[in-house]
């Protein structure tokens, strides 16, 4: 079987200070980092 490798070229994207300032504030309410994600439109990774 032929093994498929995708060559689309991948984009990351730094996350801003409020973003930064947003997640701190989500982690001290006790939220879980995929409930972060979700809220803030993020992919988990």
């Amino acid at each position: 079987m032929p093994t498929n490798y995708s060559t689309a070229k991948q984009s990351y994207h730094h996350l801003s200070e409020v973003e930064g300032e947003k997640i701190e504030a989500y982690v001290s309410e006790g939220l879980k980092p995929a409930e972060i994600v979700r809220i803030l439109g993020r992919t988990f990774s």
